[in-house]
């Protein structure tokens, strides 16, 4: 990775077949009033027009390529290898940000040395919601909180700034993970972080919900990031594969109920 010496931003967008919502994605990061940034946006080689909006404005983006890849982590990376900015922040083609003045916002906290990782709070919304109905949403998003990580992860990773050291000191993301690779790499690089917080709304994430299968895979994977990091041990490994399946059978007895009662 190659930076420049301001304090320029580089937002990774990945998308693959997103014709629905790149758009929006787009235009609200260059609607943005933070000036110095870049976009980076890899694409999985959609073919249902997403190209078209990708070149529709290309003068935007800094960089972008359309090729297969192995899944969201090995986009990242890609994007990663052409980022030139201070920090680096992850969105995805159905995320998009809540104000004109979001990044600025978190920029004001992205004070190196002092803080390497700045998160905000973000809005769960459906994909076919408008850009005003995000208040209605959901809002999530804690700080991070690397020593209590196998609890779960309660920060809102979307549009998070990430300090380009991170990624110089402890690698990129794990392209073996196919859902929980951003859970790898805090879990592999929590020693170090140092986290800021804007206790806001700044980001909306696109909610369409996990299946069943996602999330038991989100499980099982996030138990090997912790156990194959020299930050946990085998017994947080369990304690969080314990935890998170209890979370997910109540999960699955409510929804069961749920359509139980409804037939009643």
């Amino acid at each position: 990775m190659h930076y420049s010496s301001d304090e320029k931003i580089t937002i990774i967008v990945s998308v693959l077949n997103g014709v629905q919502t790149l758009e929006r994605c787009i235009e609200s990061i260059i609607s943005q009033t933070y000036k110095s940034k870049e976009l980076i946006i890899i694409d999985g080689l959609s073919h249902d027009g997403s190209l078209d909006i990708i070149k529709k404005y290309s003068k935007d983006i800094s960089y972008w390529i359309s090729e297969p890849d192995t899944g969201i982590y090995s986009a990242w990376n890609k994007a990663l290898r052409k980022a030139t900015g201070s920090w680096i922040c992850f969105l995805g083609c159905d995320d998009y940000w809540s104000s004109s003045t979001s990044l600025a916002e978190l920029a004001e906290y992205a004070c190196y040395p002092q803080f390497n990782f700045v998160s905000g709070k973000m809005y769960l919304v459906s994909a076919e919601s408008d850009n005003d109905e995000y208040n209605s949403f959901p809002l999530v998003g804690k700080i991070l909180n690397c020593r209590r990580l196998h609890y779960g992860i309660r920060i809102a990773h979307v549009g998070a700034l990430h300090h380009h050291s991170l990624f110089e000191t402890h690698g990129f993301f794990d392209e073996s993970y196919k859902i929980a690779g951003d859970y790898e790499f805090f879990a592999r690089a929590c020693s170090s972080i140092r986290p800021g917080f804007v206790s806001k709304g700044v980001i909306c994430m696109g909610n369409n919900g996990l299946s069943q299968s996602s999330l038991k895979l989100t499980i099982e994977e996030s138990c090997r990031a912790l156990r194959s990091s020299k930050n946990f041990s085998l017994f947080t490994a369990t304690q969080f594969y314990i935890i998170s399946y209890l979370a997910y059978f109540k999960k699955l007895l409510m929804s069961v109920m749920k359509k139980y009662e409804s037939r009643i």
